[in-house]
């Protein structure tokens, strides 16, 4: 399903058309009369009609994560950018390699977990007198190291396999042969 995007009165109504072969039907608060509207009625309008506010204002992310429901909000934090750096940013197919895509600090997610999960980390968290943000952060790092640790452990055996299937020759025995051609070649150690 393709998404449907919303921008901001923020943003310029030209993005709609820059990102219409990616989000077709994407819309600008203009488009809907929505100039002055209320942040909430913006976020009552696009959680109706099913789209993602792109905005560059902390206030719609904020609005949503304090009710816990709401549309998925797209919160820009660009800083001064063109029009062609934020339509860029959107795509899925943007390569963000421009400066103005970087966000040099942490990075703000929202998550949905599993009521049981949240409620596992919070004691947790309140167990160890941390926050549930520095044990999701401590979670995530494991992770992303269990997940490299097992790409090394797969690669390794993915070349003993390979070792093993094109009998190969020991190391010992290849540098054992190698010292061997060298002191044929340049004479015996003298050292």
């Amino acid at each position: 399903m393709t998404r449907r995007l919303l921008f901001d009165q923020n943003l310029a109504p030209r993005l709609v058309g820059r990102v219409a072969a990616e989000f077709p039907g994407s819309l600008h608060v203009r488009d809907l009369d929505l100039q002055a509207a209320t942040d909430a009625e913006v976020l009552r309008v696009a959680a109706d009609r099913d789209l993602v506010v792109v905005t560059k204002d902390k206030d719609f992310a904020d609005i949503v994560t304090a009710r816990g429901d709401g549309p998925k909000v797209l919160w820009l934090m660009l800083g001064n950018a063109t029009t062609d750096d934020i339509a860029e940013s959107v795509s899925p197919m943007g390569s963000c390699s421009k400066p103005v895509c970087w966000y040099a600090g942490p990075m703000k997610v929202t998550i949905d977990l599993d009521a049981e999960v949240y409620r596992a980390v919070k004691v947790e968290a309140a167990r160890t007198d941390r926050s549930v943000r520095d044990i999701v952060d401590e979670a995530l790092e494991a992770w992303l190291e269990a997940a490299e640790v097992r790409e090394d452990r797969e690669s390794a055996e993915a070349a003993l396999a390979e070792y093993r299937r094109d009998s190969g020759e020991a190391a010992e025995s290849f540098f054992g042969s190698l010292a061997a051609e060298t002191r044929a070649t340049y004479g015996p150690d003298e050292a």
